[in-house]
């Protein structure tokens, strides 16, 4: 067992580099000189017929950015959705149960977001309740746990951080950026986000670039170690409620 724990964490740990995805410099967007959200690169070994998002374009996907490290967008504004979908872990969260914008804990930890483009996933979401990745991002800000615009329980409802944000100087500049004019609504919030969720991409990790090496994910990958390449056996096989001791059978 402690060889096999050891395999796996070597292929976890090459498994770190996401693609950046920020416009930002110094905490400031250069309008003129957006990231390319729209047209990135797309690994070779990818077959997917959502691999190319017709409607993303970097100025949704850029509002969708600023939308998603926005703490305001929960009802205390002390929480964002990166608070829970960190960029360092895939986007995605190392606790057991990822808190709401009050502490209260979710039932898991948060979804990663790496790659959700390239999924055929018939539902998203950690409890698995929104049936398309493009109603999740509502999902989120209307629940009366993680980011509190309910309705419900006392909260304000949706309509509530709609006039927040629409209060806020800079969404004007970025809603007309995106959509021709300033006007804030729940369905352009929901947009962005989800082609912002949509063009995190990894397409230059370790894993990545082994996987372009071979035509098979159960081939071993050529700059993988041997203790790589058995974390990643072992990490692919399947599961089995059985664990098989010399001395004796676990079930």
């Amino acid at each position: 067992m402690k060889n096999k724990t050891l395999s796996l964490l070597a292929l976890l740990a090459s498994i770190v580099c996401i693609q950046a995805v920020s416009s930002v410099l110094d905490g400031k967007l250069d309008l003129g000189n957006l990231h390319n959200y729209s047209d990135q690169l797309i690994p070779g070994y990818v077959f997917s017929e959502e691999t190319h998002d017709r409607d993303l374009t970097d100025e949704i996907a850029t509002l969708g950015r600023v939308l998603f490290y926005d703490k305001q967008l929960s009802l205390n504004s002390e929480l964002a959705c990166a608070g829970c979908h960190k960029q360092e872990f895939a986007f995605g969260d190392t606790l057991v149960a990822s808190p709401g914008f009050d502490e209260e804990l979710t039932e898991r930890h948060s979804t990663r977001l790496v790659n959700l483009n390239f999924s055929h996933l018939p539902e998203v979401f950690w409890d698995r309740r929104a049936g398309h990745l493009d109603s999740l991002p509502l999902m989120v800000l209307s629940n009366s746990i993680e980011m509190g615009f309910s309705g419900e329980h006392g909260q304000p409802d949706i309509d509530s951080l709609v006039r927040r944000v629409a209060g806020v100087y800079y969404y004007e500049l970025l809603f007309e950026l995106a959509y021709g004019d300033k006007k804030v609504t729940a369905e352009k919030m929901n947009l962005a986000l989800t082609q912002f969720v949509r063009s995190i991409v990894s397409y230059d990790s370790k894993y990545d670039v082994g996987r372009s090496m071979v035509d098979s994910n159960t081939l071993d990958f050529p700059n993988f170690t041997a203790l790589e390449n058995q974390g990643k056996r072992l990490f692919q096989s399947p599961f089995s409620r059985e664990l098989t001791h010399p001395m004796r059978t676990i079930i």
